[in-house]
């Protein structure tokens, strides 16, 4: 979950401090891709486990993963400016807002929001 990355804003801001190395360092910056894709695989499968239970419809799950987790990510960002609740409730209600239109009637009484 990518709560899990800060449980404080301080940490999330020493996040940011070693995401600047990440991008301007070419070793650092392949291995952040390499995280990324996994991260993009592993919630477009968790996309298809939804589809095929019948959770959400109408979507790619390939196509829409790196949303999700752009959503996530701003989040995250976000909750760190606002401070208001956790951070895993903040990116939860955004992430279910995202997802919103695409889950299935049975499905949205388990979203927040």
């Amino acid at each position: 979950c990518f709560a899990q990355m800060a449980s404080t804003p301080q940490e999330m801001a020493n996040h940011l401090a070693a995401f600047q190395m990440d991008l301007t360092d070419p070793d650092l910056r392949l291995l952040a891709l390499d995280v990324h894709d996994w991260n993009e695989t592993t919630v477009a499968d968790l996309l298809s486990e939804a589809l095929a239970a019948g959770e959400v419809e109408g979507c790619d799950p390939r196509e829409f993963a790196p949303i999700l987790i752009t959503v996530a990510q701003g989040s995250l960002l976000s909750w760190a400016i606002y401070r208001k609740g956790s951070a895993r409730d903040w990116i939860a209600r955004h992430v279910d807002i995202t997802l919103r239109p695409y889950a299935t009637k049975s499905s949205q009484s388990n979203m927040r929001a």
